[in-house]
């Protein structure tokens, strides 16, 4: 009996160590796979940021394209009014050439009455060139006239009026037209080139009254732009919607990231439970306190991990307020939190 009893010590206690140790063997394997899930879990995260990179890509398109139209708008507005600037300008200058015509035009209407003053022998002071200086005088600058010129004026007015509307005469007229000399011929054909020269100073007022015209409303858009910066309050509006469309991004990678930290750690959670249930019933009771420990120390690695998790997504909404970060940016961020 006493050898059968220490055979059977014997071959118990074999039992035990040969057990010992494969649930040292069991544990080093769980340990070292352990290591290599923490070693996962650190990495997790710039790995699985797999938000739709499409979406991203089309949100940033979309707002680099609201931003673009905004700016070409405000430029398409500003070169509108430039070319508007640009043909009153443009009519300006028309206005000036038509100018120098008419006055080449009078220059030439004037060397012919000189002409026709010649042709007639009529001197600087015959009463016949005298009289046509005063009509010039009350054309050029009637203000200049002397009481015995506008009589005079009024006399020659009338007989210009005899010549062309005599029909239109009243007695009073025709009374008094019988107290003056007729037009000499000469009279008559510096008149009609009085006519002519008139015309053409005409037409050089007119275009003097749109060339002012046109130099208010060219100072006045002047003056607008002056009061307003349309070009660059359009490229802050559109600085604005890029920094807004970055953020927008920013969170679209804060949801995935939450996401990502949430399933990774229901993942270990169920790790967990498939470890303790793969466990023997005979590893339990040999290693009761060690599993106690075990378990204490698995709940407080879960706890670290969460911790962690937290702490990094405290990170990433830190950063998040920065402006325009990319997505690299992100994901280099969430590296550094997790080193």
């Amino acid at each position: 009996m006493k050898v059968g009893a220490s055979q059977v010590n014997s071959t118990n206690n074999v039992t035990n160590r040969a057990q010992r140790e494969d649930i040292q063997n069991q544990k080093a394997q769980n340990e070292k796979a352990g290591h290599k899930k923490e070693t996962r879990r650190k990495t997790v995260f710039a790995g699985n940021l797999n938000v739709n990179q499409d979406l991203i890509a089309n949100k940033k398109a979309l707002g680099q394209k609201q931003a673009v139209k905004i700016i070409l708008d405000v430029f398409t507005s500003e070169l509108n009014i430039d070319n508007n600037v640009q043909s009153l300008k443009d009519q300006k200058d028309a206005l000036n050439t038509s100018i120098n015509d008419y006055k080449d035009k009078i220059k030439s209407v004037q060397d012919m009455k000189k002409g026709i003053q010649e042709g007639y022998g009529v001197s600087d002071d015959s009463q016949e060139q005298k009289d046509m200086d005063i009509l010039s005088k009350a054309e050029t600058n009637p203000d200049a006239l002397t009481d015995a010129e506008k009589g005079r004026l009024k006399d020659l007015k009338l007989l210009m009026k005899a010549k062309d509307n005599p029909g239109l005469l009243t007695d009073k007229e025709q009374e008094r037209l019988k107290d003056l000399k007729p037009l000499t011929d000469y009279q008559k054909e510096i008149m009609e080139s009085n006519k002519m020269e008139s015309f053409y100073n005409k037409k050089i007022n007119d275009a003097n009254k749109q060339i002012e015209g046109i130099n208010q409303s060219v100072e006045a858009i002047g003056l607008s732009r002056l009061k307003t910066h349309p070009v660059l309050d359009a490229k802050k509006v559109a600085e604005d919607i890029l920094k807004d469309t970055a953020k927008e991004v920013v969170g679209m990678l804060l949801n995935e990231a939450v996401e990502n930290t949430d399933k990774k750690l229901e993942d270990q959670k169920k790790a967990d439970e498939d470890k303790k249930d793969d466990e023997t019933q005979s590893e339990k009771k040999t290693e009761e306190n060690s599993k106690t420990g075990s378990s204490k120390s698995d709940d407080d690695s879960l706890n670290s991990i969460v911790e962690k998790q937290d702490k990094v997504m405290r990170e990433i909404k830190k950063q998040a307020l920065k402006d325009n970060l990319i997505l690299d940016d992100i994901k280099g961020i969430i590296v550094d939190a997790q080193s």
